[in-house]
């Protein structure tokens, strides 16, 4: 869900139809186990820019996830490029790749209430590994269509 959890037992999200819903399943899912949950509606009364914070530091670390992720995408694409390897199976697997980090991404923009700072870096990041895996695949097609020929 994206939760922050500022003590024990307690999961925060700002107010919504989807957070409501979220936790309404989540208190069904601990009292089918035969634990209690409460849904309570609060309002910050002091430390609101210690919770933001915490909700953009989880987001953050997320998305840091994701910068690395297409970071190793992209090294792996050099390393394949620097050995002259243009195969549709390496193609097809950094394709997979790509399209999970996107997907992971899309969870985590969802869920980012605040505006966690490196937001946009992921999103570049996401770009160039876009635009590389791109020149990749003309590569293998190239490769590709030289075997047939040869």
């Amino acid at each position: 869900m994206g939760a922050a959890y500022p003590a024990n037992a307690i999961a925060v999200l700002p107010e919504s139809p989807a957070a409501e819903r979220a936790f309404r399943r989540l208190r069904s899912m601990i009292s089918e186990a035969g634990g209690s949950a409460q849904v309570l509606r609060a309002r910050t009364i002091e430390g609101e820019p210690e919770l933001v914070a915490v909700f953009n530091t989880a987001r953050e670390q997320e998305y840091a996830e994701i910068i690395a992720g297409c970071g190793d995408v992209i090294a792996v694409i050099d390393a394949l490029t620097a050995a002259g390897r243009f195969r549709h199976a390496d193609l097809e697997d950094k394709d997979a790749a790509l399209k999970r980090l996107s997907m992971r991404h899309e969870t985590i923009q969802a869920r980012d209430w605040f505006g966690a700072g490196n937001a946009r870096s992921a999103l570049s990041s996401l770009a160039r590994c876009q635009a590389a895996l791109d020149a990749y695949a003309k590569r293998v097609y190239k490769a590709a269509q030289a075997r047939v020929a040869g």
